[in-house]
């Protein structure tokens, strides 16, 4: 077990599947991965969120509050932000990402929209990237989502770079602005009929 800055907790290999399971329970009802998921078992869903966990801790962070890993964060330098097939795969995120099933891995293909996106409000500009957070609903509404968040917002300020990510729910956008993020655009995803905002919090 390796403690890190704030008594947060660095994920390890014996992590993942604990990991996994958390981010899939958090984001059961997610209007984007239910669409991705839709018919997935749940050992498939925990095995598909195994994916940015080992990106993570390959590329950058891989956060949870405490060895009990209630809940998780992933973030990376911006210019791992895109998901390639090479970087999957020198991660073990292919792996994992296949056991979820091919359609669910076809249905991932209007997402790349937000590479595309980061790319355009970006460009070659440094950055930190936050691939996912998400907290056990059983631990919700206990700060843990606020903690994680702040080490990310730490690591910003220390750095002096700022964050970019993208989340699927009006609830979360104000928690992000309360956070000192501003929204960058508002789009609607190619065949999924649905909103996602793409967010930026710059350095203080």
């Amino acid at each position: 077990m390796t403690p890190i800055k704030n008594e947060l907790y660095e994920i390890e290999e014996a992590d993942i599947p604990k990991a996994g399971q958390i981010l899939a329970a958090a984001f059961e009802h997610d209007p984007i991965w239910e669409q991705v998921l839709a018919g997935c078992s749940s050992s498939k869903r925990s095995n598909f969120f195994e994916s940015p966990v080992k990106y993570c801790m390959k590329y950058g962070k891989a956060i949870a509050p405490s060895p009990d890993i209630e809940g998780f964060i992933g973030w990376l330098p911006g210019e791992f932000a895109e998901m390639t097939f090479e970087r999957m795969l020198r991660s073990g995120a292919t792996k994992s990402g296949k056991k979820a099933g091919f359609k669910a891995m076809l249905r991932m293909m209007p997402l790349r929209i937000f590479d595309e996106d980061r790319k355009k409000y970006m460009g070659n500009k440094p950055y930190i990237y936050v691939m996912i957070v998400g907290v056990s609903p059983k631990f919700q509404g206990h700060g843990i989502g606020g903690k994680l968040l702040r080490s990310v917002i730490a690591e910003s300020e220390k750095t002096n770079l700022p964050i970019y990510l993208e989340t699927s729910t009006s609830d979360n956008v104000s928690m992000y602005e309360h956070l000192g993020f501003k929204v960058l655009a508002k789009i609607n995803i190619p065949k999924f009929n649905l909103l996602q905002w793409e967010l930026l919090r710059e350095p203080k």
